[in-house]
């Protein structure tokens, strides 16, 4: 009798990624509800939940992260033609409790106003989501990540520019951004950061058209999405 093929380790991680969904949005919610119910003088109970929340938004992110690395090369992509200045400014004030926490301080320049991307939404949401959690995670506290959108004839960039000491070691590659000297274990994590966030990022926005570039200098270290502007 011919056993069954074991299911391929992608496709479990997927399922489960999906199912840590459902128990964590419904905490999410349990704790939303708590925050507007909680009053009065417990400032520190009040501060348990508002650490609560943030700490569930970003498992959230890790758990959209492991589906997404699980999917890699099966990225269901919907382009469409999106306004990048209105992504930017929810994912921004969603990082705010973040970045408050971390002693870190956001500034938006929105000089360029609202300029069109055609883009996968959702993915190019979770790029920007990952590069200005990396930027936060390596920002020393009470310094200033700063969040740009400039535009072009043919592109649109977005760009996160944080104050951490060394830039990342990693460089352009075929299918991501590889580590330019062999890495294992911690020090992958380190590169790439918690939640492997620059890692995903990149393949967030290699799956909509984009690319995600690496520069700046030591305290200026410049994170930038190129998108295409149209079609």
């Amino acid at each position: 009798m011919q056993h069954p093929a074991a299911p391929d380790l992608s496709d479990l991680v997927v399922i489960m990624a999906h199912d840590l969904k459902n128990p964590l949005a419904a905490l999410m919610t349990n704790l939303h509800f708590l925050q507007g119910a909680v009053s009065g003088p417990d400032q520190d109970a009040v501060d348990a939940l508002c650490d609560s929340v943030t700490l569930c938004e970003v498992l959230e992110r890790f758990l959209r992260n492991l589906d997404l690395l699980a999917r890699k090369r099966e990225i269901a992509v919907r382009r469409q033609v999106v306004a990048v200045g209105a992504i930017v400014q929810e994912v921004v004030s969603r990082a705010q409790t973040q970045a408050s926490t971390a002693g870190v301080e956001i500034l938006l320049d929105g000089d360029a106003g609202d300029p069109p991307a055609f883009v996968d939404r959702d993915l190019l949401t979770r790029a920007v989501e990952n590069m200005l959690a990396n930027a936060l995670e390596h920002s020393p506290s009470g310094s200033r990540v700063r969040v740009e959108v400039t535009a072009g004839e043919e592109t649109v960039a977005v760009a996160t520019t944080d104050a951490r000491e060394t830039l990342p070691l990693l460089q352009m590659a075929e299918d991501s951004l590889v580590p330019t000297t062999p890495a294992t274990g911690k020090r992958i994590q380190g590169l790439y950061g918690r939640g492997l966030a620059l890692l995903c990022a990149d393949l967030a926005a290699r799956a909509t058209g984009a690319r995600i570039e690496i520069d700046g200098a030591p305290r200026a270290c410049r994170l930038r999405l190129v998108a295409p502007a149209r079609e």
